[in-house]
């Protein structure tokens, strides 16, 4: 599978700074590497489209991109993002 770099930015992009208390940038970038190579991450993108334009909150878009990419090694998981 392509890893579209432009997606990985957008989504360490916008983690990164609001992550830093809790993980390293280096980190952040190896776990969505490993999401990348499973799952779509242009999905995870078009989420981040959409909760942008439709006003979610910070919260709500955080605890959805940090569940989709903290479950990348589980073999029953399903990303939530996986429908836009």
């Amino acid at each position: 599978m392509t890893i579209n770099m432009e997606e990985v930015a957008k989504v360490a992009d916008y983690l990164a700074p609001r992550l830093a208390s809790q993980v390293g940038r280096s980190d952040l970038l190896s776990a969505i590497f490993s999401f990348a190579d499973k799952f779509n991450l242009s999905a995870m993108c078009r989420f981040m489209d959409w909760a942008f334009e439709y006003g979610l909150g910070e919260g709500e878009i955080l605890s959805t991109l940090v569940h989709d990419i903290n479950g990348r090694n589980d073999v029953c998981f399903l990303p939530r993002t996986d429908s836009y």
